[in-house]
């Protein structure tokens, strides 16, 4: 079972906002390293061909379509990585994630943040599944090294 330090949704108009905060046992350059290169996908379920041109991210999931996210922010000192769904097969109107690492400095673990604002407010059990599956695939990677 995956341990989720915290979930939290809110509710704001039409929007829902999911944060999920998760401890791993690695440092944080360590799972930086599945984020810093925007076209590396083996930490998202379903993917199976990305293709990244600097700015646009497209991710093909087989009987799903196509997704086109933005990278809004690659910061590699900060560790901070930001998107946005520009184009998705669903109904998704708006949609912005944030990933960030943070270092524990009292031993070699770190905390991944990641937050997700999105409508309509109908997607957030959606999008929160995902994002769990998601972490499931990083704690994967990162207990394989």
């Amino acid at each position: 079972m995956l341990d989720v330090l915290d979930s939290q949704c809110e509710i704001i108009g039409v929007i829902r906002i999911i944060k999920l905060i998760r401890n791993f046992q690695a440092n944080e350059n360590m799972a930086w390293d599945i984020f810093k290169k925007p076209d590396r996908v083996d930490w998202v379920p379903g993917v199976k061909h990305c293709i990244f041109d600097g700015e646009i991210r497209t991710l093909d999931f087989p009987g799903v379509g196509k997704i086109r996210e933005k990278i809004l922010c690659l910061d590699h000192d900060r560790k901070i990585i930001e998107y946005s769904c520009i184009e998705t097969p669903g109904n998704l109107e708006n949609h912005h994630a944030k990933i960030e690492i943070r270092g524990n400095p009292n031993n070699d673990s770190c905390t991944l943040v990641w937050t997700v604002i999105v409508s309509p407010k109908e997607l957030e059990p959606f999008i929160e599944q995902s994002m769990l599956g998601c972490l499931g695939a990083i704690n994967e990677l990162l207990t394989a090294k």
